[in-house]
């Protein structure tokens, strides 16, 4: 293996590069967007809409599994589409230009999601131009990940393939760092977060016309003699490669084994953004800290796996990883919220100034809001002083109100007081309740870690972990296939990763709809584990060696 980039050739160096690039541009999607800040909102935006969910039927769909549900739906098109176009693209100089295809999709939905509040429905114009640009964003990922085998021989694509994710998690990660920046020192503007969703969409074109200028179009394999192949061409081609699939037993095997742990592994990632803060009340400045730390640590990770790898070799490497994972998920069914206990731990704090004025000290900023039940609350700011009577009210909402999710803590004077609301975070009343109250008694409570603080250590374990696990799933399979037909078989790694992350979310949807969040990602930890135990099981050494 090339295991340096100086190693290359000169004119080979910049198309690697130029690779990279589109990397370090779509990361910036997949991190602000699709995780540290859209859910957020969108949570937010959602419960100011439905504070108590939304009912349909037995099921109660909460933020987080509405949203997981529209990603779902997303895959979906690109699983379906992908092998047939994939096939396509085998025998016709089209690769890139399906790539480009899929970016302008992407890029324009994202930069659509700044006007959502000129909409007469917020959450649904978010919902719907996230399903847009994450079904631009996916495509374009099958046909980048179909050029990784043109630009590379065999001996360098576990390299190039981390190097790949390192750029993306350093270019995801330094645009985030600026909207943490830019949306704490504007205390959350909502016009500042909108305007920081749509610079996505910029960062993402700008690096990827670099990829479109440096990167070249694949020729076509000579195996291939049609240039002409239709979409009903390519659909007879791949049944037809589903027919042949016995010569090609260790890749089904290992798409089956990738569709299992894939499906787990993509779910965790696209619902925690909303999983934080629906279930644990995880705020949206917390929530972004906690992917910018997991892109920076993803980086070093990702390359870190490409060593480990080359030792020991890919699978043992990847199986290592998936168990980290699988580590991971069960720490974070343990995670909970703290009761309240000193006066900073609260969400509304207000001290007396004198017998009858008090001065409001902390309140929820904008993005977290008060639902509608509680909108009294948007009328004070922090700095305001108040009456009496203000604070009496204050009290009466917080308080004595079966809905209220906010802790108060009232600093001197007669209304003195402190307590939590009847859907305080800290109440513990799911299916799994047993585990986190466990974890909240021997190690969060005598330790002192927030919720906050589990949530960033969270982020620093998936961090090491999530560059290893996705730069080896996808290289080994870039190994074990046959080259001159890389974008018929990226096609097919293309529909088992987006058909698993389309059976994910509406499991996970489905599951946190009728029983609750916590025992959705409960069910995704046996997926997860029935997919590594199938990767064990597979033997994949004679085609390695071979290869």
């Amino acid at each position: 293996m090339l295991g340096r980039l100086s190693n290359f050739p000169q004119e080979q160096r910049k198309i690697i590069r130029g690779w990279c690039f589109y990397d370090w541009g779509n990361s910036a999607f997949s991190t602000s967007i699709m995780v540290a800040i859209l859910p957020p909102y969108f949570v937010a935006i959602f419960k100011d809409a439905y504070p108590q969910g939304l009912d349909f039927g037995p099921f109660t769909f909460t933020a987080s599994s509405i949203w997981a549900l529209a990603i779902a739906f997303a895959t979906a098109v690109i699983a379906f589409s992908s092998p047939i176009l994939g096939a396509i693209s085998d025998t016709r100089k089209i690769k890139k230009k399906i790539l480009v295809f899929y970016t302008y999709i992407g890029c324009f939905a994202t930069l659509l999601l700044f006007f959502s509040v000129y909409t007469g429905s917020e959450w649904a114009w978010l919902l719907m131009c996230a399903t847009l640009a994450n079904a631009g964003f996916l495509g374009a990922w099958v046909f980048y990940n179909a050029l990784l085998p043109k630009i590379v021989s065999e001996e360098s694509i576990d390299y190039v393939s981390s190097l790949g994710f390192a750029y993306g998690y350093i270019g995801g990660g330094l645009l985030l760092a600026i909207h943490l920046v830019v949306i704490i020192y504007f205390e959350s503007s909502d016009f500042v977060i909108r305007l920081s969703m749509a610079s996505v969409a910029i960062w993402w074109y700008a690096s990827a016309l670099i990829t479109f200028k440096n990167v070249p179009e694949p020729e076509v394999d000579s195996v291939y003699t049609n240039e002409k192949m239709t979409v009903s061409e390519a659909f007879s081609q791949v049944i037809s490669t589903l027919k042949k699939v016995s010569k090609f037993r260790t890749v089904f095997l290992y798409l089956i084994a990738y569709l299992i742990f894939n499906d787990a592994i993509q779910t965790i990632i696209s619902v925690a953004g909303a999983f934080g803060p629906d279930v644990l009340g995880v705020t949206l400045q917390i929530n972004m800290v906690t992917i910018l730390i997991i892109q920076f640590i993803a980086a070093p990770g990702a390359m870190a796996f490409s060593v480990f790898a080359n030792k020991i070799g890919s699978q043992k490497a990847l199986l290592i990883a998936l168990l980290g994972w699988a580590f991971i998920v069960v720490i974070a069914l343990g995670f909970a919220p703290l009761t309240p206990e000193k006066q900073s731990d609260y969400d509304i704090q207000i001290k007396s100034l004198n017998e009858s004025t008090y001065e409001i000290v902390v309140i929820p900023s904008s993005i977290e809001k008060p639902i509608k039940a509680f909108d009294v609350l948007e009328n004070y700011n922090v700095g305001d002083q108040v009456d009496q009577n203000n604070v009496k009210e204050i009290k009466e909402i917080v308080l004595e109100e079966n809905l209220s999710p906010y802790s108060l803590y009232i600093d001197g004077g007669a209304e003195a007081i402190s307590g939590i609301g009847g859907s305080h975070k800290s109440i513990l009343n799911d299916s799994l309740s047993v585990w986190p109250k466990l974890m909240r008694s021997i190690l969060w409570e005598p330790l002192g870690i927030s919720v906050s603080l589990q949530w960033i250590f969270l982020g620093v374990f998936v961090g090491f972990v999530m560059g290893g696990s996705q730069a080896l799933a996808r290289s080994l399979f870039a190994v074990i296939i046959p080259k001159e037909q890389s974008g018929e078989f990226f096609g097919f790694f293309g529909f088992v990763g987006r058909f698993s992350a389309t059976i994910g979310p509406i499991l996970y949807g489905i599951v946190a709809g009728l029983i609750d969040p916590r025992f959705g990602v409960f069910s995704l930890l046996i997926i997860l584990l029935v997919g590594t135990f199938m990767l064990w099981r597979i033997k994949l050494d004679n085609v390695l060696s071979r290869n």
